[in-house]
């Protein structure tokens, strides 16, 4: 799904932007499970994401390649790639 997709679902949706792809925060069961930080991908910048702050860091998620983990000021988020029907 493109970004602008995901907010005319839901306008106040929770978005990151990472390499072309749109991933959503608050999906029910991937903020309920347990999630190790892999690999650092990087960090947000400018227009990447709609409620992250520049400079918050982006890692993979060792158990699912669809989950990116984003922390910040002792945050951690989960953010689920959303994928078109």
């Amino acid at each position: 799904m493109t970004k602008k997709q995901v907010v005319k679902l839901d306008p106040k949706a929770d978005w990151l932007k990472f390499e072309g792809k749109v991933y959503k925060s608050n999906i029910g069961w991937s903020d309920m499970g347990k999630f190790t930080k892999g690999s650092k991908l990087g960090e947000v910048s400018r227009g990447m994401a709609s409620h992250i702050p520049i400079g918050a860091e982006i890692y993979e998620s060792k158990e699912r390649s669809d989950i990116l983990i984003v922390d910040y000021m002792k945050v951690e988020k989960h953010y689920l790639l959303q994928r078109g029907e």
